[in-house]
């Protein structure tokens, strides 16, 4: 079914207002009549008349000609993956791996439930409800807004898998730095970011040329230092909190921890309940956060937060668990990645057009 019907509606037009609208825009020029007809699939427009609609509506040919997905079938595309990989036989799949992604993600950036805490444990159909839908449109409708969703044609729901698949991974595996410039290393970089040529120049006529070669470079230098002075003497806004950076970095560490361990959907929920209380004394326990900037070098986050909780006679029992475990572990890329039932590695690619 087209979507001209539904493009009317959102623009609150009734047949005969948008036939008005057509023709006073010099678009086409067609009866009330025939506007119902394309509508219901009683008549076919031609193809100028679909780029004509598509205009006037602005969206794209096969968006408007029912070809293609909307955000609602995107989200029923990504349930039915999701799901599929919580079925037993489907472990070390692709379908697997990609409900661990999301599970991570939904962690990362919220503290809500995984998709699966949506229905009981004894639960088999996953019935997709609005509730549900929901749910899936307050993870994931920007995302499916953004450009690499735009017209999927339909018939290509991997595409929509795959994408996804790329975003979430990218999220869980490069963690934004902590460090932001402030408004003045903003109007630094933007008006004097050249004072760090300038001075090397001055240096290297010090050292190697003449007097007066000297005496230039280092007036520029100095003319351009007392510029910097006055704009800084005169700087009224500064940016910089120390609870906005207590922020950034506990998203960074957060987001570090979990691309190193990468939980799966068994573990998931233990674990985010560590990051969530490291997360939150990050917030409010400086020598915490001191103790993970000093030690950060020598060993990595979950291991620094298990000493700092044995320094103060807590309770480590969980944290060592996954500590070990990283140590221990050993990754097969291939054992990890080859689905199940098929014996041949290749089975899997890892380009867009051929995903699965």
């Amino acid at each position: 079914m087209n979507r001209i019907r539904e493009e009317r509606y959102k623009k609150k037009l009734t047949l005969k207002e948008t036939v008005t609208e057509l023709k006073s825009r010099g678009l086409i020029s067609i009866t009330s009549d025939t506007l119902s007809k394309y509508e219901r699939g009683d008549r076919e427009p031609k193809i100028e008349t679909w780029q004509k609609l598509a205009d006037f509506f602005k969206v794209s040919v096969p968006y408007i000609q029912g070809m293609t997905y909307t955000t609602s079938e995107m989200i029923k595309v990504i349930h039915e993956f999701y799901f599929t990989g919580y079925d037993p036989k489907m472990a070390f799949s692709v379908y697997d791996d990609f409900s661990n992604k999301v599970n991570i993600y939904i962690k990362l950036t919220s503290r809500d439930v995984i998709p699966r805490e949506l229905y009981k444990r004894d639960d088999k159909t996953f019935l997709l409800t609005q509730k549900v839908k929901d749910y899936w449109l307050t993870h994931f409708k920007q995302i499916l807004n953004g450009e690499k969703f735009k017209n999927i044609n339909k018939g290509d729901k991997y595409k929509i898998i795959f994408n996804l698949h790329e975003i979430i991974k990218n999220k869980i595996f490069y963690p934004e730095s902590p460090h932001n410039l402030t408004s003045l290393g903003k109007f630094y970089m933007e008006n004097f970011d050249k004072e760090k040529d300038l001075h090397k120049e001055a240096i290297d006529k010090i050292k190697y040329l003449d007097l007066s070669s000297a005496r230039l470079a280092i007036n520029q230098y100095v003319d351009l230092l007392k510029k910097l002075q006055k704009q800084v003497n005169t700087f009224k806004k500064d940016t910089f909190e120390e609870k906005d950076y207590n922020k950034q970095f506990a998203n960074y560490v957060k987001e570090t921890i979990y691309s190193i361990y990468e939980p799966d959907k068994y573990e998931i929920n233990e674990f985010s309940g560590i990051i969530d209380e490291l997360y939150d004394r990050l917030l409010k326990d400086k020598k915490l956060k001191n103790f993970l900037l000093t030690n950060s070098q020598d060993k990595e986050y979950l291991e620094l937060f298990s000493d700092y909780k044995k320094e103060n006679k807590e309770n480590t029992a969980i944290i060592d668990k996954y500590v070990d475990e990283l140590k221990d572990r050993e990754i097969d890329v291939e054992d990890n990645y080859l689905d199940v039932g098929y014996e041949d590695p290749d089975y899997l690619y890892q380009d867009e057009d051929n995903f699965y």
